[in-house]
């Protein structure tokens, strides 16, 4: 063993390598160490790494996992854990050493960076091929929530452009099927579920063509999970989050993976209502992600957290969290994004009893949705604030905010069952003997479903 290896203790590791191994930042020499001490047998040092490989462990050892004494795994589970430490350290590689930029993917970047869309009709021959496509692919994934219809056309002019070529055709093929999967996602993005499970119902058949990169199926798995995580089809959701993990986990792709097995995953186990694990999952990949590559991936995270920490009831860490990542969350967080945001901190300050700042929250966060244009989301915040002040007993501020959320809903001309259920929140707060009678927190449950879930029924809420 190389004599700067482990310089703590000759027989183990360090705590600072431990940590570092699986946070996949430890490659090279040392890495290698670390992985041939996990298999000479060191029990403690698996148990010191056994959150940290949760994520590279396939669904079912995982969950046996969890439940657990690392140090007293049967040799099957000992073989998982040890797969799971190489795959992390083939992750810890990639890392180390990212693939050189195309400079004609770089040149193709700035110029759209610098012209927008109208661009591509002023770019060189040169580059109007596989280094636009790759340029375009990649604003569609910086964008993120900053400019929803931009990113949609950026995706449009990728599938374009991948579209009208025919040669290398292995190459133009895998170009294609990936454009269609982010035109997907940003019809997704833009809540138009139809037109994006459309274009993933076309890429499933391209793939089952031919042979195909499974990364690019593993990216079709991973948005119409998203797909039916915003249709409330949570079961489905996750089945195909769980084998988009799978590949990543054998390709050893960590920032995918830890997306769809901690963001995407935690999101549904919140959903689901199962708050613990949704915070161990996203807990456990935050200490994986790098906050320069994804950014967006890391705020995403953090929100999670702060939603499961109020659900369980621990606001004062949720609204820590909230101060600690202020501006890496306002640099990052735009939009419809940022609003959700504003909601979390006005419900976490609420419960922790700082009334004055809740209210300015929720005020903010209904005033950026309706500069979204969300008018309908802007409704449910406006509930959301009003919930907050009826559990004061303040029954005259909560029925104007009943009022005035009901409204914003009601000039979005919604269907049956939204505009029966704000209706009835109107009527029944309004006039009722008893203002209580109605659940009003059942209602913005079922409002907040309701937009993306045709399917979802008030009846079954108040039942």
């Amino acid at each position: 063993m190389h004599p700067t290896v482990f310089q703590r203790n000759a027989m183990h590791p360090t705590i600072f390598e431990l940590n570092a191994f699986g946070r996949c930042r430890l490659p090279g020499p040392q890495g290698r160490a670390v992985l041939r001490h996990l298999r000479g047998g060191c029990a403690s040092c698996r148990a010191a790494l056994s959150a940290h490989l949760m994520p590279w462990l396939d669904d079912e050892p995982a969950a046996e996992a969890r439940g657990t004494d690392p140090r007293r795994h049967g040799e099957a589970l000992v073989a998982e854990h040890l797969r799971a430490a190489a795959r992390a350290f083939r992750a810890a590689a990639k890392l180390a050493a990212p693939p050189a930029a195309s400079a004609d993917v770089d040149r193709a970047l700035a110029l759209l960076a610098a012209e927008g869309p109208a661009a591509i009709g002023r770019m060189p021959r040169r580059l109007l091929g596989p280094a636009a496509v790759e340029a375009l692919l990649q604003l569609t994934s910086t964008l993120g929530g900053r400019d929803r219809r931009l990113r949609l056309r950026f995706a449009e002019l990728a599938c374009d452009l991948a579209h009208r070529e025919t040669g290398d055709e292995d190459r133009w093929r895998d170009l294609r099927c990936r454009s269609a999967v982010e035109l997907a996602n940003a019809h997704r993005v833009v809540g138009d579920l139809r037109l994006a499970q459309e274009e993933l119902d076309r890429v499933r058949e391209e793939l089952l063509r031919g042979p195909h990169d499974r990364l690019v199926a593993a990216r079709l798995l991973v948005i119409e999970g998203l797909v039916m995580t915003d249709r409330w089809h949570f079961a489905a959701a996750q089945e195909l989050l769980s084998a988009a993990a799978r590949i990543y986990r054998r390709r050893a792709q960590i920032q995918d993976l830890v997306q769809a097995f901690g963001v995407s995953c935690g999101n549904i186990l919140y959903s689901l209502g199962r708050f613990d694990d949704a915070l161990y999952r996203q807990s456990t990949v935050l200490q994986m992600l790098d906050r320069e590559r994804e950014p967006l991936v890391v705020a995403a995270a953090l929100h999670g957290m702060c939603g499961a920490l109020l659900k369980i009831g621990r606001c004062r860490d949720g609204l820590d969290i909230l101060r600690r990542e202020r501006t890496f969350l306002a640099a990052h967080f735009h939009g419809e994004h940022a609003a959700k945001s504003a909601q979390l901190e006005g419900r976490l300050l609420y419960r922790a009893g700082d009334i004055a700042r809740a209210a300015r929250s929720f005020a903010a966060c209904r005033g950026l949705f309706e500069s979204e244009g969300s008018l309908y989301r802007a409704g449910i915040a406006s509930l959301y604030w009003a919930a907050a002040l009826e559990e004061r007993g303040d029954w005259d501020g909560s029925l104007a905010r009943i009022m005035e959320g009901t409204e914003l809903i009601m000039r979005m001309n919604p269907g049956g069952g939204v505009y029966k259920a704000a209706m009835l929140l109107r009527t029944a707060k309004q006039f009722s003997a008893t203002r209580d009678a109605l659940p009003l927190a059942r209602v913005i449950e079922f409002l907040y479903q309701a937009e993306s879930n045709p399917d979802a029924r008030l009846q079954s809420f108040l039942a």
